[in-house]
């Protein structure tokens, strides 16, 4: 059993190509990921997968559509997560999102 470190700063400074997540830890069958974000990405879904996104820095908009469209606004320290429907994240200018999904 390991233990590993790391700051998000550093590993922030290994992505190098937007809406492409990094894995920066694993646990239980779940990965952490941190990514880049700039502009939409395209309406998609994970068919039994939910997605817990924490805003390090900057702002995300994600518009999801299950029963009653919505959109949900997060920006700098908050968390928000989407339980497998449609959805579009986008954001206004460079943020850095840190992204939880099995």
């Amino acid at each position: 059993m390991g233990f590993n470190t790391g700051t998000i700063e550093t590993e922030y400074a290994e992505v190098s190509e937007h809406w492409s997540p990094r894995v920066i830890a694993d646990l239980n069958g779940q990965s952490v990921k941190l990514a880049k974000v700039q502009g939409h990405l395209a309406w998609h879904s994970h068919r039994d997968e939910d997605e817990l996104f924490l805003i390090w820095k900057g702002a995300l908009t994600i518009e999801s559509c299950r029963e009653v469209s919505s959109i949900i606004r997060l920006r700098r320290r908050n968390a928000g997560s989407c339980f497998s429907s449609r959805r579009r994240p986008s954001i206004p200018a460079m943020s850095s999102p840190t992204r939880r999904r099995p």
